[in-house]
């Protein structure tokens, strides 16, 4: 059985590259009578759209606050996050407080980073961000934050070039420099946090007293910080004895926005602009992440059913191929000191396409990718027949269809609605995860009805 199985696929591979054109319901007779085996190849129309993207459930590793107008509108991202309590730690009773410092670090940007932005920092008063529950992308801060002068923490908005901070730390395993920006807090803030916090406990009585900070941008509209991290500094000093004489030691206590916390990054664009960006899609569709604007491409499942099963009759149906290719528009190949705000946003360099029945829970519950609920896509380049350079994604439905194929009849109008998300992908030993990327990104897709290489799906199936 394993020989006459290799010859099965070897067979089926010779004839995949014979077929020079579109052939439907093509039937052949490998093996004799009682073993015979069908084979087929057929090519399905697809239909695609674009549509409001559901909020986005994630941890983020990475944070994006600022404004932004592009020629995809204008997106304002900002960040709710708690701090990492340093359980079992004790000042010394000498300890008096210095100040306490805001840093953020930063090694990119997005839109022109020669261009000034505002930040401003807030103390949570109402609700603490609880970490076992997942927030959308669109979380309302009134819930959080009154966002009133009592609860702002800097005397005036603090101004930030990105290009022109001068300010580096340098990582000691991998010797690159990060840009970093420092914010000092009010003083009656750095009092209030140092009094009711000399000792910590837990993470719980933490929390009692300090819930964590909002921190968003107020002015400027043409770039958004990619920080890296954030982290706030409790600065002090204390005295103790040397040989007889009073000794002063100046110290830090750090607090990280780390895993251990939740972060959640706010990214809105206006309504009105996603409305028009939708209205346009005759000839493309749109990805906007991480959480505006999704496409959703509809596979024929009930025709494929009836295609295949008239075909293989009476045989179990396999899926040996189910190729689906995604034209990309508008890729930017130029240097990055010459890109404007129309090339800005690039599309996705991973794109995920899962059925939409999981999307809802896809990233809450953090499924590991399979090719049986979900395929991730790098985005990729060829040469066409008269030597041009395109882009694409690529991905290769064969397990998700057989099971569908496999199972119960299928009505003939049926569709699987399948959804694509950009997405960054981490691997541990031999598991695979996404979550949603937190770069932002714009893709402009050929769509399934565009005159010019729609999108579609090339199926080779057998039956035996």
């Amino acid at each position: 059985m394993r020989i006459r199985l290799i010859g099965i696929v070897s067979l089926i591979a010779i004839f995949f590259c014979s077929c020079k054109n579109d052939i439907k319901n093509a039937g052949a007779d490998i093996l004799p009578s009682e073993d015979n085996i069908i084979v087929g190849v057929d090519t399905f129309s697809l239909s695609s759209v674009s549509t409001l993207a559901e909020p986005v459930y994630s941890s983020p590793d990475s944070f994006l606050i600022g404004e932004c107008d592009s020629r995809w509108g204008t997106v304002h991202c900002d960040l709710l996050t708690g701090f990492a309590c340093p359980e079992g730690f004790v000042f010394p009773e000498t300890s008096e407080l210095d100040s306490v410092c805001l840093f953020l670090y930063y090694n990119s940007w997005y839109g022109d980073g020669n261009s000034p932005l505002s930040l401003s920092v807030y103390e949570i008063d109402k609700q603490a961000l609880q970490y076992t529950k997942g927030y959308p992308t669109d979380v309302p801060i009134e819930d959080f934050c009154s966002s009133s002068e009592e609860t702002k923490l800097t005397d005036e908005a603090v101004m930030i070039v990105p290009a022109k901070v001068t300010d580096t730390i340098v990582s000691s395993t991998t010797n690159k420099a990060t840009r970093y920006l420092q914010v000092r807090l009010k003083d009656e803030f750095a009092k209030k946090f140092f009094e009711s916090n000399k000792s910590f406990t837990t993470q719980e009585d933490f929390e009692k007293h300090f819930r964590g900070l909002w921190i968003t941008s107020e002015f400027g509209s043409a770039s958004i910080l990619h920080l890296a991290e954030v982290t706030m500094t409790l600065h002090y000093h204390f005295t103790y004895q040397l040989d007889g004489k009073d000794t002063t030691v100046n110290d830090i206590k750090p607090f990280y926005a780390n895993a251990e916390v939740r972060q959640v990054n706010r990214i809105l664009y206006p309504e009105r602009e996603i409305e028009q960006i939708l209205q346009e899609q005759d000839e493309s569709n749109y990805v906007l992440g991480p959480a505006n604007i999704y496409t959703e491409v509809d596979i024929p499942i009930g025709e494929m059913y009836e295609s295949v099963h008239n075909v293989v009759g009476e045989k179990r149906p396999y899926v040996n191929r189910a190729l689906m290719t995604m034209r990309v528009k508008n890729v930017y190949t130029g240097s990055s000191t010459q890109k404007n705000r129309d090339d800005w946003a690039q599309p996705a360099s991973s794109m995920l396409l899962l059925s939409k029945d999981v999307l809802p829970t896809f990233f809450v519950d953090d499924k590991h990718l399979n090719d049986s609920l979900a395929i991730v896509s790098s985005l990729m380049s060829a040469v066409d027949s008269v030597g041009d350079t395109y882009y694409y994604y690529s991905y290769n439905l064969a397990t998700i269809l057989t099971k569908r194929l496999q199972g119960e009849p299928i009505e003939n109008d049926s569709t699987l609605s399948m959804v694509l998300v950009p997405v960054v992908s981490t691997a541990s030993g031999s598991l695979q995860t996404v979550k949603p990327t937190q770069v932002l990104t714009a893709t402009e897709l050929q769509s399934a009805q565009s005159k010019e290489n729609p999108m579609n799906l090339e199926v080779l199936f057998s039956g035996f």
